[in-house]
């Protein structure tokens, strides 16, 4: 039998919260619609949830890593109060310009939580809304990748050199054509959930 999926990978911006630009100040964390709920279906189903998020803001010198800190302890106490946990959190702080390799799209973030936290590829999945992020999970080798529409999706989709019709939660791709082409293309986060487990495709190992 194919693997199940036990691993979910998030970004941040646009995905789970609003994308402000450099996010540097936890008092405008502003949670998308149904993001906090969806990840609780996901977490409840018993999923491992993973944050994955490029923050080059510190790199340029927009923010500190402590105003980065703090932001995610506000993201993690309010999710949390969602009944919503997060197994481990990786980012890259640098500036493109520094040709790091923990920057999406290039693997090394998935590659340290593969290590710290002995993860599968053939068990995990990536959402966001870039294809950054995509293309981010295709060079990790992992299962899915779901790009959703909320953020900076719909622009991002456009760059997609593919026809999609009209659809009214998510659409499955049939073939991954591109090495930035997702596997799923999803109206929000909630829908992602929705695929994930309404197909079944989540691995039901309660918390």
């Amino acid at each position: 039998m194919p693997e199940k999926i036990k691993n979910i990978l998030l970004d941040r911006d646009g995905t789970i919260i609003r994308d402000m630009n450099y996010m540097s100040h936890p008092e405008n964390i502003v949670f998308l619609d149904n993001a906090a709920n969806s990840l609780y279906r996901l977490y409840s189903s018993g999923m491992k949830l993973f944050l994955v998020t490029n923050q080059s803001g510190i790199g340029r010198g927009y923010f500190s890593h402590q105003d980065f800190c703090k932001v995610q302890d506000k993201l993690r106490s309010e999710l949390g109060k969602s009944g919503v946990f997060f197994a481990s959190e990786a980012y890259c702080p640098h500036d493109p310009a520094d040709l790091c390799s923990c920057r999406k799209p290039d693997p090394g973030l998935w590659e340290q939580l593969q290590h710290s936290e002995h993860l599968l590829p053939e068990e995990s999945l990536i959402i966001g809304d870039k294809l950054a992020d995509i293309k981010f999970g295709l060079n990790s080798g992992l299962k899915y990748t779901i790009l959703v529409l909320t953020g900076k999706g719909s622009r991002e989709m456009d760059k997609l050199d593919i026809s999609v019709p009209d659809f009214k939660d998510f659409y499955e791709l049939q073939d991954v054509q591109t090495p930035h082409t997702p596997h799923v293309i999803a109206r929000d986060l909630q829908a992602a959930a929705n695929w994930i487990l309404d197909t079944g495709m989540g691995a039901n190992n309660k918390q």
